[in-house]
């Protein structure tokens, strides 16, 4: 069950999301420009269109940067 306190975590972390923290973690290929201008203008969209393999990527990176990747480990 995602909490207030989860999606204002996953907020500030997409918000200070760099374009290379996305190319270094496999989200964005380098030189993909208008994927980070979706990124930017519309995440929604971004993620819809994220193939599975870098959609696993971003999942991962947000985990990472808003703090939940502890407790998915303390989980399993």
């Amino acid at each position: 069950m995602i909490t207030a306190t989860d999606l204002k975590a996953l907020a500030y972390a997409t918000a200070n999301t760099s374009l290379e923290d996305l190319m270094k973690a496999g989200v964005i290929p380098t030189g993909d420009n208008s994927s980070w201008r979706r990124f930017n203008d519309n995440l929604d969209i971004f993620i819809i269109k994220l193939p599975a393999p870098r959609l696993e990527a971003f999942a991962d990176l947000m985990n990472r940067k808003a703090g939940f990747e502890p407790a998915l480990q303390a989980a399993e």
